[in-house]
């Protein structure tokens, strides 16, 4: 004889649903933030080319050198700005002492992995407007 077929109950199904989404949720955050040592992102990068966005002020070419030097390049090659950085792990930023330059670099979470990328705006962090939220990517070369 044929048993009958028990179907669970909705509680159930949403519980199990509910920790399977979290756990999914967790294994993606700690795909897309997991921590890059300084080494990593230490190297030479260029300006990614963009069409709508005024990046004329952006350095050209951002060196990130290995012994803790940062050296920013006009197109030219002339030099923008050359002094210390260290890297912020928890925030991905990069830090220097110069209120202009400092936290303009950082390492944002992308389908593609992480990438280095510069803020446009010179402004502070704390204006909350979104065209001082613009970025433009940088290419390690």
């Amino acid at each position: 004889m044929l048993q009958a077929f028990r179907v669970p109950s909705f509680v159930r199904l949403f519980v199990i649903s509910f920790v399977v989404l979290c756990g999914l949720v967790l294994l993606c955050y700690r795909m897309a933030w997991y921590e890059v040592p300084a080494t990593e992102v230490a190297g030479t990068y260029h300006r990614a080319s963009i069409r709508f966005l005024k990046v004329d002020p952006l350095p050209e070419k951002v060196e990130l050198r290995a012994n803790g030097t940062l050296v920013l390049s006009a197109a030219d090659g002339a030099s923008i700005y050359q002094g210390a950085w260290t890297w912020d792990e928890k925030e991905r930023i990069v830090r220097v002492d110069d209120p202009r330059w400092d936290r303009q670099i950082r390492l944002r979470s992308t389908l593609a992995g992480p990438r280095l990328s510069m803020r446009v705006s010179d402004l502070p962090l704390e204006l909350d407007h979104p065209e001082h939220d613009e970025e433009v990517d940088l290419v390690k070369d």
